[in-house]
């Protein structure tokens, strides 16, 4: 008997962990019917070896063995049986799924043997291509560092042709006096609609593994979701798209995470919270349109309060608002602050307008100190914006200073600020960092800028994540993949 046998990837190119769908072609060539497993179920035969970056030497394995244990009820192997009549064909899919690890990106070559009692064949070699992810948006999640050392978890979003992939991938600072971070290995957590946007993982006050439980947070169209370790989704529908998730999302010590959502226009904000349910707890008008909006989390022990910070233009310059709120109450009334960077008798140069893309900080001491960065640009002047909000015996005591970043060598193109502290809650570092439209990045360390070592190609905006001593950035090179680097 003579049969004739064919298999083919359903794309050259994979996205990195994504399901491999190949296309079975079994034609029988010979006189008499042919029987056999169906090869799209659990069946000993054909078998499949792949060889590439993730399986050098190889690997042979056959449906069976790609299943795996689990836990539903199974047919007894190779008892879904096919006939194929002579002159006939047979065709059908196997999916090559997560569980198969394809954790390197690179060209794999597949190689598939059909042995029956009757027959054998084995198809022509093939190649497909597995990519490295390029994420179309990232953010980190960190938690209060009580040792020092800096840990968190990475989320990423992926565009492919079918829709948008949801990764997620755990840091931890390793070496603490030279500055190295360990990436644990790239999760894929989900297949998710085209139009998803912002991912966020909650920044906690808690000790980033104080609780098993973790959270990814996202936005598609006017709803907001947010996946748990456990693969349960949770969901709450505002009354429209929003147009951003407020960075960073929040999850206090022993409760549910959160996240405020900017209204389009930026003259709302709302509040979303997860439990068993999705559900919007409040929304509020703004005093101003939003342009830079940021949230922060104060210290457990202090009652885990909530501070959001955001930025708005105003006919002199600029003007950065305030407000707090609690797990069960409302937002407060916003206080604010107003930067004119032209004093009286000054000739006109414009008006200081904020980056257009950077990553604002909001650090939280105490319960009700406060201090909010912003990047501004005033003419050809660069610079960083810092409110202060305080409340005293007398009132409230709220100010905001501008530090002039510069000479530069190039127009910024993006910026990052990150404010660092100990494990008593005070600030150790205040980071800034702008990216030049010549590639360069520099960093103010001492009151002077200087430029730094550039370690691929960081995400846009920036992302900053805290360490002991060093400060890291995250970089999404298309060979290497997302990885943090000591600035």
């Amino acid at each position: 008997m003579t049969i004739q046998y064919e298999v083919k990837p359903e794309r050259e190119e994979y996205p990195l962990l994504d399901e491999i769908r190949l296309h079975l072609t079994i034609r029988n060539a010979g006189g008499a019917a042919l029987e056999l497993a169906n090869p799209s179920s659990r069946s000993s035969q054909p078998t499949y070896t792949l060889r590439g970056p993730s399986f050098p030497k190889g690997r042979t394995f056959n449906k069976i063995e790609l299943e795996g244990l689990v836990l539903e009820p199974q047919s007894p192997p190779d008892s879904d049986r096919i006939r194929i009549e002579p002159g006939a064909s047979w065709d059908g899919t196997v999916s090559l799924t997560r569980s198969l690890r394809l954790e390197a990106p690179g060209d794999y070559e597949l190689t598939s043997r059909l042995q029956l009692a009757q027959a054998q064949a084995q198809s022509p070699n093939v190649v497909f291509r597995v990519k490295q992810i390029s994420p179309d948006s990232a953010d980190a999640g960190v938690g209060w560092r009580q040792g020092g050392a800096g840990e968190g978890e990475l989320a990423f979003l992926q565009r492919t042709e079918s829709g948008t992939l949801l990764y997620a991938q755990q840091f931890h600072e390793v070496r603490q006096d030279t500055g190295e971070v360990r990436m644990f290995p790239l999760q894929l957590r989900r297949h998710l609609d085209a139009q998803t946007a912002d991912v966020r993982v909650p920044w906690t006050n808690a000790t980033f593994h104080a609780e098993t439980t973790r959270w990814l947070i996202w936005r598609q169209g006017a709803t907001v979701a947010a996946l748990d370790t456990y693969d349960t989704l949770v969901s709450a529908r505002l009354p429209a798209a929003p147009s951003a998730l407020v960075r960073p999302a929040l999850r206090a010590a022993g409760e549910p995470p959160e996240v405020l959502a900017l209204g389009e226009g930026g003259r709302a904000l709302h509040l979303v919270r997860f439990g068993k349910v999705g559900k919007v707890e409040w929304t509020a008008a703004l005093p101003a349109d939003a342009k830079a909006i940021v949230a922060g989390l104060g210290s457990e022990q202090k009652g885990s309060p909530r501070h959001v910070a955001f930025a708005a233009h105003t006919e002199e310059g600029v003007a950065i608002y305030h407000s707090r709120y609690t797990r069960d109450g409302a937002l407060t009334a916003f206080e604010s602050v107003a930067f004119d960077a032209r004093k009286p008798g000054d000739e006109p140069r414009g008006r200081a307008r904020l980056l257009d893309v950077f990553t604002p900080a909001l650090h939280v001491e105490g319960k009700d100190e406060t201090w909010a960065g912003f990047l501004a640009q005033d003419g050809e002047e660069t610079l960083w914006l810092e409110a202060h909000f305080a409340r005293g015996l007398f009132g409230s005591d709220n100010s905001v200073r501008a530090t002039r970043l510069g000479p530069l060598t190039g127009k910024p193109v993006g910026g990052a600020l990150l404010y660092v502290d100990d494990k008593s809650g005070s600030i150790v570092r205040r980071e800034v960092v702008l990216l030049l439209d010549t590639g360069k990045l520099v960093r103010l360390t001492d009151g002077v800028l200087r430029e730094v070592s550039v370690q691929g190609v960081p995400t846009i905006p920036l992302l900053l994540a805290p360490g002991r001593d060093f400060t890291y950035m995250l970089y999404a090179d298309k060979v290497r993949g997302p990885y943090f680097a000591a600035i």
